[in-house]
């Protein structure tokens, strides 16, 4: 028996610390510690209104800096049908930093129109999208037409918004005249008798902005 005591000592100071390595947070558990793995967080595009023919400046995003550098594929989606913008296939992002920057050519356009154009960043396992508008000129304005209805008698009625406070804007409905009234802002108003057929109101400005809205179906507005 006295032989035996030591040895049984021995065998119970071993025991917690067995049991704290495979113990949990007090429910028996094993702790794991979990590391999320990088992704793409955002991509933009400034300016976010790029003229024909000029250069702006795209950034990638990542989530936190990689552990060795990571590659992030670039697209656009432009149609191709004018060639709206062209990007590099990719930008490499090299820690410690978490972001890069990369080219952003507006393309031709086509017949003095704005065109909204998509970027999308993306890995194999993320991806994040940002925009611009390809605009004819660097001030050229955006117009966007929130309401557009008509009543069966021919009351149309219509609301109209530009990012450029300073901006004059025009409206016709089938080419006739519409009139407008300035509500401040950027935000305009019109109203007018018509007659009842189909077509768009459409509304320009003074800086090249172009916008349309059918008030016989429902939908959004679109740029003319």
């Amino acid at each position: 028996m006295k032989t035996a005591l030591p040895t049984a000592l021995a065998v119970l100071a071993l025991l917690p610390a067995a049991a704290g390595a495979s113990g949990g947070s007090g429910s028996g558990g094993t702790t794991t510690t979990t590391t999320t793995a990088v992704a793409v967080s955002s991509v933009s595009i400034n300016p976010a209104k790029v003229a024909y023919a000029t250069t702006a400046t795209g950034t990638v995003r990542l989530t936190r800096a990689p552990a060795a550098p990571l590659t992030v594929s670039i697209a656009n989606d432009s149609n191709n049908s004018p060639v709206l913008a062209s990007t590099p296939a990719s930008v490499t992002i090299s820690p410690p930093a978490s972001s890069a920057t990369f080219p952003v050519q507006g393309g031709s356009g086509l017949d003095g129109r704005t065109f909204p154009v998509r970027v999308t960043a993306f890995t194999a396992s993320s991806s994040a999208t940002g925009s611009f508008y390809l605009v004819p000129f660097a001030n050229t304005d955006i117009i966007q037409i929130p309401r557009a209805e008509i009543s069966s008698s021919g009351d149309l009625k219509f609301e109209a918004i530009t990012d450029t406070a300073a901006a004059l804007l025009r409206a016709d409905f089938n080419g006739l005249s519409v009139p407008l009234r300035n509500e401040g802002g950027g935000r305009w108003s019109g109203q007018a008798k018509v007659p009842v057929a189909g077509g768009d109101v459409v509304i320009r400005s003074n800086l090249g902005g172009c916008s349309a809205r059918s008030p016989f179906r429902s939908g959004s507005w679109h740029f003319c």
